[in-house]
């Protein structure tokens, strides 16, 4: 972030920082426990990995014994908003609960299904086909939208888009940052609904950037370069994240009421100079086939080559 304000292209994160009382924090964890699946538990509840031993996405809604703060809010008798704050695992509460894609099937109230369902389905099979949704998946997910407030600039960003990509296709992955908008139009509809005094909202598009493509923006720092043949666009994609969350930040400051109280939470990560690769099995009757090795599995001719 330092890199990119310096640089001048996050002007509104540089006047947040000067603005801000910056302070350097000890998790008090270690490796695997800095997970953000687990941090993010400990954010809302206050209470270390020792004690919720909250260890895997997705379990909060059955194993986490401690109250939230948006819990706590509600109790009280205050209404409250989470818009997608990971693995928080809070249920229904007073005002509304949109949970983290794929962790808990079930956000508050009900009506916001057509929303959840259609982004769940595309975040988790992303990496298959595209991640395909019907035709009835699509119009739910449109008409919660419209429902809830969509906004003019996400359905001109969202035609842009599309079109960039009618002409282009391997700039595909830009559409992480729609993500960010659609939820954003989301957050702001739904916290007027409720009259919403206490809100948390969460977006990834920053992180996911991070973890597939810093690779792309500084191969200087990686054993193993980039392939030639990957989208040059690639390069910038961490930085356009970036551009994205500033404008969600500038949108937050200009709509919230100086009485509400907004907790917001930007995922990124920190720089991992090995080498990731993601493998998805296809078949998984070939998969159970494959010889074992003590301390190795066999895998298949075509992924050895793998560098992605």
């Amino acid at each position: 972030m330092t890199q990119f304000i310096e640089a001048g292209d996050l002007p509104n994160f540089r006047r947040l920082r000067q603005e801000s009382t910056l302070y350097t924090t000890d998790a008090g964890e270690d490796p695997p426990n800095l997970e953000p699946w687990i941090q993010w538990i400990t954010v809302h509840t206050g209470v270390p990995f020792s004690e919720h031993r909250v260890f895997h996405l997705g379990d909060a809604e059955e194993k986490l014994r401690y109250p939230g703060i948006g819990r706590i809010v509600s109790d009280s008798g205050a209404s409250v908003g989470i818009c997608g704050s990971m693995n928080a695992g809070y249920g229904e509460l007073r005002g509304y609960v949109v949970p983290t894609h794929g962790a808990d099937p079930h956000p508050h109230p009900s009506w916001l299904a057509g929303y959840y369902d259609f982004v769940a389905s595309r975040v988790q099979e992303s990496s298959r086909n595209g991640g395909a949704t019907s035709l009835t998946s699509n119009a739910r997910f449109v008409a919660t939208l419209l429902r809830a407030g969509l906004s003019a600039r996400t359905v001109w960003e969202t035609v842009r888009q599309l079109g960039a990509e009618c002409v282009d296709a391997g700039v595909a992955w830009r559409k992480a940052c729609l993500l960010d908008l659609y939820q954003y139009d989301l957050f702001r509809g739904l916290n007027a609904r409720y009259d919403v005094r206490f809100a948390t909202f969460f977006s990834n598009c920053v992180a996911h950037y991070q973890h597939y493509y810093w690779r792309h923006m500084s191969p200087e720092l990686f054993p193993v370069p980039p392939p030639a043949s990957d989208h040059a666009s690639l390069r910038d994609a961490i930085r356009r994240g970036s551009r994205s969350v500033m404008v969600l930040l500038v949108a937050c400051s200009g709509t919230i009421r100086a009485d509400h109280r907004v907790l917001h939470g930007f995922e990124s990560d920190s720089l991992d100079r090995n080498t990731k690769v993601t493998y998805r099995p296809r078949d998984f009757a070939r998969l159970l086939r494959l010889p074992h090795r003590v301390g190795r599995v066999e895998i298949f001719p075509s992924w050895r080559n793998s560098s992605t």
